[in-house]
């Protein structure tokens, strides 16, 4: 208890520290003679979780509750212009545990980043170029199928050419992307001399390429025909120690997208993937079918099901999502939000499942221009239908958190 109360007493202080330098600002520092404007921010959170380490040692069920403090330090830059705009935002994430346990020791102190680079350059001109690199550092890895808790390193870089002729009720655009993601073990002490993949994770990393083409028809003045095609290579990393080999693939999808009525949304697109070239292949359907109900400017609700082909490391797989999000603004200071979503994963080849839910409601309240908090909870379920390699990640957890952010 000693050890919980001198790090929430060393966060409070953190806290105290930067609230009289940010009392009377919130507006950033601007940049030169443009108008961009720089704000450094600092996030101070404390999260309970039920299971903390569930996974952290291949075939254990978890079970273990702790507190964390994460102190998150970062910064977002907007740089607006009709030639060229820049958004940046940028942190990192200092983690300390609470638990006595041999793995909360060995996770103490941890540090994890998330950041993300957007820039348009001629946003509004016949031809255009969006870049944009999305960099994250978690222990929830972009691979769904991993089957033991890892650090997870993720990048893609992201790059698009719009064309639009004749004022933009036509847009053709040509994409590309670069994704790469390695991984390492949180917890080693279970390793053997034995192979064994959870011994040396670094081997699942990946390299993973891909290009694409659309077209964007607005035939009415906010509804547009969609028709969309890429294709995807991937390099592992170690083709050995890989489960799917180094597979490639395409996806083709036409449909419709825009405003049914001014409080309506709705996307439809259906279409077609396969994969060919690993070690096992998959050919699906493709279903995007979204709606979106804006009664009022300060409130929405979506719903949405997809159907996708995926590769991981350790899986190649169909995924069924639905998902729902809901958004309400009381007050103009409190933001009421539901999050939710379930996967069903169908595993190729064979009959085997996974099911992933995750629920998260949160109430956050923009206490002055520069400070806001969020009081929020979660609950995730994990569940496979056989007893393979897949299903040691199979765990329950609730997780609780309070979260304050400054920003200048």
């Amino acid at each position: 208890m000693s050890t919980l109360v001198t790090k929430l007493t060393f966060a409070a202080m953190l806290a105290g520290a930067a609230a009289p330098a940010l009392a009377n600002a919130g507006d950033g520092i601007r940049l030169g003679g443009s108008e961009g404007r720089l704000h450094p921010f600092i996030e101070l959170e404390g999260r309970y979780d039920s299971n903390a380490f569930a996974g952290a040692t291949p075939g254990a069920g978890g079970g273990e509750a702790d507190t964390a403090i994460h102190v998150r330090p970062g910064l977002t830059l907007s740089v607006p212009g009709d030639m060229t705009s820049v958004d940046l935002t940028a942190k990192l994430d200092w983690i300390t545990t609470t638990g006595s346990s041999d793995v909360a020791k060995k996770l103490d102190n941890t540090v994890y980043a998330d950041a993300a680079l957007g820039i348009s350059v001629n946003k509004r001109g016949v031809v255009g170029l969006e870049v944009d690199d999305t960099f994250r550092r978690s222990d929830r890895p972009q691979a769904l199928t991993i089957p033991f808790s890892v650090s997870s390193n993720y990048n893609v870089l992201d790059l698009a050419v719009p064309f639009r002729p004749g004022g933009g009720a036509l847009t053709l655009q040509l994409n590309g992307a670069w994704m790469l993601e390695s991984f390492e073990p949180r917890d080693n002490t279970y390793c053997s001399t034995s192979p064994d993949p959870a011994c040396d994770v670094s081997k699942l990393g990946y390299n993973q390429v891909d290009a694409g083409a659309s077209v964007a028809w607005k035939f009415l003045p906010r509804t547009s025909a969609l028709v969309e095609g890429g294709w995807f290579t991937r390099s592992p990393n170690d083709k050995a120690y890989t489960v799917t080999g180094a597979p490639s693939g395409y996806r083709v999808a036409a449909g419709v997208t825009g405003l049914v009525t001014p409080h309506l949304a709705a996307t439809v697109k259906a279409g077609y993937g396969a994969t060919s070239g690993g070690t096992t292949n998959l050919g699906t359907w493709l279903a995007t079918v979204e709606g979106e109900w804006m009664p009022s400017e300060t409130s929405n609700v979506k719903l949405g099901y997809g159907h996708d082909l995926a590769v991981d490391p350790s899986a190649l797989y169909a995924d069924n999502r639905i998902s729902l999000s809901a958004r309400q603004l009381v007050a103009g200071r409190v933001v009421l939000g539901l999050t939710g979503s379930m996967d069903l994963l169908g595993y190729s080849p064979g009959s085997d499942t996974t099911t992933i839910l995750q629920v998260s409601p949160s109430v956050g309240v923009e206490v002055t221009r520069w400070l806001k908090g969020e009081l929020a909870y979660a609950y995730t379920d994990r569940k496979s239908s056989a007893a393979r390699a897949l299903a040691l990640l199979d765990y329950s957890k609730s997780e609780i958190w309070l979260k304050a952010v400054a920003t200048y």
